[in-house]
């Protein structure tokens, strides 16, 4: 995807749900919810992100069928901020998607777990629910994502989750359910 705002291309892949023939008399072909995974690689191959979009994909109701946007890239506020502003008009375009912002959910984990909060807070307008998963949101990271959740005006979805062992870590001075509370009171 070309971005003027980074000087140079994403790189992006993006998993389409089979489609199913039209029956007979058939309305308008469907259009699908988005979910922009970020660190996509990863979330490929650890993750494997693309076959839970496999299992979706086997139900009937197209709104259980996303499209899923693989993003790799460096963190910051230009790189946020051409997810929203090139790469999802870029989809929107380009495939059958639910062009509202309660369709989308950006999804980030790990060391990355701050950019769903981040992009969400400053683009609420475009994404309408944000999934964290293991977040490690250390000192600085838990400002930004602090401020970040606050400057939501929308009514929207966000979905914080960690396992059993990402719990706490009192060598590295960081515990998730305290995160949790801070972010959500």
């Amino acid at each position: 995807v070309p971005s003027k705002l980074l000087e140079q291309p994403h790189a992006i892949e993006v998993y389409v749900p089979p489609r199913k023939s039209p029956t007979e008399g058939a309305a308008a072909k469907p259009r699908y919810p988005v979910v922009y995974v970020f660190d996509g690689a990863n979330a490929k191959l650890r993750g494997r992100i693309h076959e839970v979009a496999d299992n979706l994909c086997s139900l009937e109701d197209a709104a259980t069928q996303p499209i899923v946007v693989f993003i790799d890239g460096s963190p910051g506020p230009r790189f946020l901020k051409s997810v929203a502003e090139e790469i999802v008009p870029f989809i929107d375009q380009e495939f059958s998607t639910v062009a509202d912002r309660t369709a989308r959910i950006c999804l980030s984990n790990g060391l990355l777990a701050p950019m769903s909060l981040q992009l969400i807070g400053e683009h609420s307008d475009v994404f309408g629910a944000a999934s964290v998963q293991t977040p490690l949101i250390f000192d600085e990271g838990q400002e930004s994502a602090i401020k970040a959740v606050k400057k939501i005006q929308l009514p929207t979805h966000i979905f914080f989750e960690w396992g059993e062992f990402d719990m706490f870590n009192p060598d590295e001075n960081w515990d998730a359910r305290k995160i949790g509370k801070r972010l959500f009171d």
